[in-house]
């Protein structure tokens, strides 16, 4: 139903388009309702296998391969930045000593800015001077020292997965899941997750409001009628 709400949406677009360039007289599918769809359940990353992937990450050898890896996962779990974002993240973009990222290319086609960790900074002040540029794609493809295309990170998250024997997908919008959720979890307002999300409306932020059934388990025992007879 998503998806043909999608291809609806998109047809009356281009109807309407039409009709306000006198291409066509009315728009003939204006009054079609879209479909009922249901909230699906925001997947996150748990706890476990986030520590699993930075502990395997932390014994590698810092080849440059390893080290921009680190790096996109760091960057990812740090930020909740979009894959696009992230692949089209430049050098100078970066500023260590404000422990901040302004990111230039969003999908709103707004800036933003980010903030950083000291353990990121760490591992970004190894990484670029591994690069040795100061300006220029940060994540590359080492063989053509250009800018890596989505699908590659993907292969990379991938290839994680199954050194890790990791079921569960851990792509790019699975961190960004993760950290959303992860930061209200540890007390963050609403508001900064939206902004550092670059969400355009709270409302899109707030379908992570929501709690893992792990935890919801244990406030149902804690707070259930029944357990308090």
């Amino acid at each position: 139903n998503n998806t043909i709400n999608k291809r609806i949406g998109l047809l009356k677009q281009c109807l309407n388009f039409s009709v306000k360039n006198n291409f066509i007289s009315e728009n003939p599918i204006r009054g079609l309702t879209t479909l009922r769809t249901r909230t699906r359940e925001t997947i996150t990353i748990p706890r476990h296998i986030i520590l699993d992937i930075l502990h395997y990450l932390n014994q590698l050898e810092p080849t440059n391969i390893n080290l921009r890896n680190k790096t996109i996962i760091y960057v990812l779990l740090d930020t909740g930045m979009r894959l696009s974002e992230l692949v089209n993240l430049r050098v100078e973009n970066i500023n260590l000593s404000s422990l901040a990222i302004h990111l230039t290319y969003t999908k709103t086609h707004r800036d933003r800015t980010v903030f950083i960790s000291e353990k990121t900074s760490d591992i970004l002040v190894e990484y670029i001077k591994l690069l040795n540029r100061k300006n220029g794609p940060l994540i590359i493809e080492f063989r053509t020292y250009e800018k890596v295309i989505p699908r590659y990170i993907n292969h990379i998250l991938s290839d994680i997965a199954k050194k890790l024997n990791i079921t569960q997908s851990i792509s790019p919008h699975k961190w960004r899941h993760t950290y959303a959720t992860m930061c209200l979890q540890n007390g963050a307002n609403l508001e900064f997750v939206r902004k550092t999300l670059g969400h355009s409306n709270l409302q899109t932020t707030q379908k992570y409001l929501h709690l893992e059934r792990k935890n919801m388990s244990k406030q149902h025992k804690a707070y259930s009628p029944l357990s308090k007879l």
